[in-house]
């Protein structure tokens, strides 16, 4: 007995031993963890979702206010858009003034005069 212990312990790695306590190690291991997971599921601390924290949704719409394509995309949107009243006082006499310079108005009859052939008196 004596000569063992001064011999010391002789512990391969592939010794059946060795990877019994290994095997045994990594299953209590693994039932630790999932016994500290069930009891931490539902007590965590935030907000389920991103859309649910307040602070997260003001970053994201400050930083899609600040995106160069969501800034532009009304401009880009709006720029082919030009809408004015119809009664407004410029745009009815530019109306006016465009039918006078243009000539199409200049073939018509402006008046109808019903005068006879041998009417000289005029």
């Amino acid at each position: 007995m004596e000569a063992s212990k001064k011999k010391g312990y002789d512990l391969r790695a592939d010794a059946i031993s060795v990877k019994a306590a290994r095997a045994s190690r990594d299953i209590a291991s693994d039932y630790k963890y999932k016994l500290a997971y069930e009891k931490a599921r539902g007590h965590h601390v935030g907000f389920r979702s991103l859309q649910d924290d307040p602070k997260l949704v003001h970053y994201m719409n400050v930083a899609k206010m600040q995106s160069d394509r969501e800034y532009t995309k009304d401009y880009h949107k709006a720029k082919l858009k030009y809408h004015t009243p119809v009664d407004m006082v410029s745009v009815t006499a530019a109306k006016q003034a465009q039918q006078v310079t243009s000539n199409t108005g200049y073939r018509s009859i402006l008046t109808n005069y019903t005068l006879l052939p041998d009417a000289m008196n005029v």
